[in-house]
């Protein structure tokens, strides 16, 4: 059960409900939102999915390519943004040190669920933040066959790269228990020149 108002006092449609909004094109549900204000869109399930342990404000299904689109039109140089925030309070607080600010998880179905990443990219705040100056670090990692991810490599606010080392001390820190830290294969026997070259010059080429 459910009715359409009218208020002049905000000039805005109000749509009521004791269950779902469902909207249909050409017979088929298009858009759901449900009795708990999340907004579905092209499901299949007739319902919300639980992804990642949660179940989202804005999901998105399709069995093919061309989820979502971003397009910007202006005649400049600039960019399509995506944005990923973060506060510590809905009126706006700052942020501290090691708080994770956004990530993105590829999550495959298991046959059980879908709330076990395969792998992720994790934004950070690092030390250091205050008004107009927002240090950060990247992470990335991966499941190496289990419940959970383990970072594997690391870009530090001040661009060093760690690679089994959360702390880069230098422009490449790589780090390992066992095994290579580092292997260079060619695979062109034809082929002429160092597989490695250490070069300095005061111009920087």
């Amino acid at each position: 059960e459910g009715y359409i108002d009218y208020y002049m006092s905000d000039d805005a449609m109000h749509f009521y409900s004791t269950g779902n909004h469902i909207f249909k094109a050409g017979g088929t549900e298009r858009l759901r939102i449900d009795s708990s204000g999340r907004n579905i869109i092209n499901s299949t399930s007739n319902g919300s999915r639980a992804i990642s342990g949660d179940h989202a404000n804005l999901q998105v299904e399709k069995n093919s390519s061309g989820l979502l689109s971003l397009l910007r039109t202006s005649n400049d140089n600039g960019a399509a943004w995506l944005a990923i925030a973060k506060s510590r309070s809905a009126a706006g607080a700052a942020c501290q040190a090691g708080d994770n600010i956004g990530a993105i998880a590829f999550t495959p179905h298991d046959g059980t669920d879908l709330n076990h990443h395969a792998a992720e990219i994790r934004g950070y705040v690092d030390t250091g933040i205050g008004s107009n100056d927002t240090p950060g670090y990247l992470t990335f990692h991966t499941n190496g066959g289990t419940t959970t991810t383990t970072e594997r490599l690391r870009i530090t606010s001040a661009g060093y790269v760690g690679v089994g080392e959360n702390s880069p001390a230098t422009i490449l820190h790589v780090k390992a228990d066992v095994g290579d830290l580092l292997r260079l294969d060619r695979n062109n026997t034809g082929a002429v020149g160092n597989q490695i070259a250490f070069r300095h010059s005061a111009s920087g080429t």
